[in-house]
């Protein structure tokens, strides 16, 4: 990129370089807490992006599967007139 300023503005605010909306600007994304931040702290909790994304993987391939598999429905017609080689029970 050759500037961050490239003439693009999306509201008033931003178009007069309003002070109050600059600062809210500075503070919209918060930076990570101290734990998060430290690399030795995030080995010591024993996960990272990369587990839980094949976790996250794992979950919703299962889900989909579990969702895409119908179980047919097999219903029961009694006879109405009972067959004499048809035994019930017996295969």
């Amino acid at each position: 990129m050759k500037g961050k300023d490239q003439g693009i503005w999306i509201g008033e605010k931003d178009l007069t370089n309003d002070p109050s909306f600059i600062e809210i600007s500075k503070q919209e994304f918060a930076s990570l807490p101290e734990a998060l931040g430290n690399a030795e702290a995030v080995e010591e909790i024993g996960g990272n992006r990369r587990d839980f994304m094949k976790m996250l993987g794992f979950g919703v391939g299962a889900a989909a599967i579990a969702a895409s598999c119908d179980v047919p429905i097999k219903r029961a017609i009694p006879y109405t007139v009972k067959p004499d080689t048809i035994v019930p029970g017996v295969a």
